[in-house]
């Protein structure tokens, strides 16, 4: 099932999702329903790098988890194989072979095969030599940071430029502006009025209407 939502985010948008390639370090229960959301619209790939396996408390608070039955297994495969029923069209992978400890040591080009890095509750150490290497080079991917502790949660997201171009095409296509005037009629009656109203109206900060009527 392929799952599209062009009027959210127009064409192009919808674009950029499907070609996106989504790392997320850690199979936690927050970090799943996080890729909840993004397989659901149709992201072309993502990966879960994790080489943990499923204990009691993950089978109780993950709803991607098959309670007791997938206690004792990888964490990164289980989830990667429930969050794939959602849309069969997003490709998923499970990473348990590798830590990140490793690839930041001896692996870091890894990262760049990604458009985004989600991490969650990573430990401080860990947290700022991937903050470090994906900042050193402008064509690395940026990286979102998610820390979470029951109901509570921030995030931060790290990006080297921004632009709003995107936001600019899917406001004019959802409103498209008309600025050319050559076919407006002025009422001569309704120009009259306008000349003669006191000057004070002109330079109020609220809009004002001027009515006429037969």
């Amino acid at each position: 099932m392929k799952l599209t939502y062009t009027r959210l985010w127009a064409a192009s948008g919808q674009s950029a999702l499907e070609s996106s390639r989504i790392l997320v370090i850690s199979g936690s229960a927050t970090s799943v329903s996080i890729l909840k959301n993004l397989v659901l619209p149709g992201i072309g790939h993502f990966t879960i790098l994790d080489s943990s396996v499923v204990t009691p408390e993950d089978a109780g608070n993950n709803f991607f988890l098959e309670g007791p039955d997938s206690i004792g297994k990888s964490r990164a495969e289980e989830t990667v194989r429930l969050l794939g029923e959602l849309n069969d069209s997003v490709e998923g992978i499970a990473e348990k072979s590798k830590s990140l400890e490793d690839i930041l040591e001896k692996d870091k080009e890894w990262l760049g095969n990604f458009t985004v890095v989600i991490a969650h509750n990573l430990g401080k150490k860990a947290l700022d030599s991937l903050s470090a290497i994906l900042w050193q080079d402008p064509l690395k991917p940026p990286l979102v940071v998610v820390r979470s502790a029951g109901f509570l949660a921030e995030f931060y997201i790290q990006y080297h430029e921004h632009a709003g171009l995107f936001f600019v095409e899917l406001y004019l296509k959802l409103f498209p502006l008309n600025l050319e005037m050559k076919s407006l009629k002025v009422i001569p009656k309704l120009q009259h009025l306008s000349g003669s109203t006191s000057r004070s109206l002109l330079f109020l900060n609220t809009p004002h209407l001027l009515i006429s009527r037969r």
